[in-house]
């Protein structure tokens, strides 16, 4: 179901946005795509012989959080392409947005199956996929669900990129354990949590100029729909449920993939899969130790003895590019600096940089 459709001018490119509903075994699902539409000549249809770039968001924040990002993503990357063309692919995940909030457990596995779900309802998934290779972004806790969604079809991504990755929130917040003992749970999520969420909202919204997506925030975590969960309760369940809890399994999953994927095409490096791992140097949830351990796990290694974060590896399918005081919000606080060091990575044959 087609619910709204635009076309808007950015740069030197128009964007033509588009929004439907595709209804899963678990409820309906949000999607929204971008499309550029350089030339006036140009199908205001979706072209199969586009690249997609997946957009899967964090935690907290629905689709939304990708506004500020994609117009100057998909003006550098269209630029960039020597005629290749980009359009953006982005999913309220459950819970989220507007998104169905079913009643069900929120853990990590969720997410993926709806991801899975929604590209397989929309022919993206491989076999069915005749189109470039997708490419994927993940924000926070958007990152362990693209890296699993990438360990189950190695060949459906030709490069990922991984924004300040969340490894284990829970382990930031001991008094996450809290949220576990009935009716204290509830308690402090209704009480504490909540009302804690939507004030730094408003500062930190504010601080960046866009105040008017805290009352975008609000509106969500106020909101209330008939026969489905409050937004209190879907992120009380993802702390009870493991959503937000240690996903190192994701990241070595998809790091041992790799190893035997990148391996396997050792005569031929433009099949190989690239992933970068983006992360501001003042971000406290995707923190220096965190990113350190990510990185050691989608490289299938170990911390050097001794060492603080991993040795930078030349021409290694795994980097990471750290951009000086910046924080969790990157995304929304710097979008423009972001969109740069996501387009230089993407239009690279190779892994060449890291940091």
């Amino acid at each position: 179901m087609i619910c709204f459709s635009l076309i808007w001018t950015m740069s030197s490119i128009q964007i033509k946005t588009s929004e439907e509903f595709v209804s899963l075994s678990s409820g309906k699902v949000f999607i929204r795509w971008d499309t550029p539409q350089p030339a006036a000549s140009r199908s205001t249809q979706h072209n199969t012989t586009d690249t997609v770039i997946l957009l899967l968001h964090g935690a907290t924040v629905p689709n939304w959080q990708f506004d500020c990002l994609v117009p100057p993503l998909l003006d550098r990357m269209c630029k960039s392409s020597h005629g290749r063309m980009y359009r953006t692919l982005r999913i309220d995940l459950y819970g989220h947005g507007r998104s169905s909030r079913p009643d069900v457990e929120y853990d990590l596995k969720l997410f993926v199956n709806q991801v899975c779900q929604v590209l397989d309802a929309l022919n993206l998934l491989p076999p069915d996929n005749d189109q470039p290779a997708m490419i994927g972004i993940g924000h926070s806790m958007g990152s362990p669900i693209l890296t699993e969604v990438a360990s189950l079809y190695p060949r459906l991504f030709q490069k990922i990129v991984l924004v300040a990755p969340m490894l284990d929130y829970m382990a930031l917040q001991p008094h996450s354990r809290l949220l576990r003992v009935p009716l204290l749970g509830e308690t402090l999520m209704r009480f504490g949590i909540v009302p804690k969420l939507k004030e730094r909202r408003r500062k930190r919204y504010g601080a960046i100029g866009k105040s008017h997506l805290a009352d975008l925030f609000v509106e969500e975590v106020e909101s209330k729909r008939a026969d489905e969960l409050s937004f209190s309760e879907v992120l009380l369940r993802m702390f009870r449920d493991g959503a937000v809890g240690d996903q190192s399994r994701a990241y070595a999953n998809l790091g041992e993939i790799l190893h035997e994927m990148n391996v396997s095409r050792e005569t031929n490096s433009d099949e190989k899969l690239n992933v970068l791992v983006l992360w501001g140097t003042a971000d406290t949830v995707a923190d220096r130790r965190h990113i350190a351990r990510i990185l050691c796990l989608l490289r299938n290694t170990e911390l050097d003895k001794g060492k603080e974060f991993p040795a930078v590896v030349e021409s290694s399918e795994i980097c990471h590019t750290t951009l000086e005081g910046l924080e969790h919000n990157l995304l929304m606080s710097h979008c423009e600096l972001c969109a740069e060091s996501i387009c230089e990575f993407l239009v690279r044959t190779k892994c060449i940089r890291n940091g």
